[in-house]
């Protein structure tokens, strides 16, 4: 995931601040999960995720089994 996060990242344009603004975390949050330097909350990623344009789902489930 931190793998995802990073490409859509990089991908974006945005900036940090941008990003932890949008996505209502703190900038240390936002930076960290970007990073790779902490082990976010789910709750964090889901922000950032929402953002990005990223969507979580279960291991091994692909959305024809939706």
């Amino acid at each position: 995931m931190k793998q995802a996060i990073q490409r859509a990242f990089a991908r974006s344009g945005l900036s940090i601040k941008k990003l932890s603004e949008a996505a209502k975390l703190p900038y240390s949050a936002a930076y960290g999960a970007v990073k790779g330097t902490t082990d976010p909350q789910l709750s964090t990623v889901q922000k950032i995720c929402m953002v990005l344009g990223l969507e979580l789902q279960p291991a091994g489930r692909s959305r024809e089994d939706e």
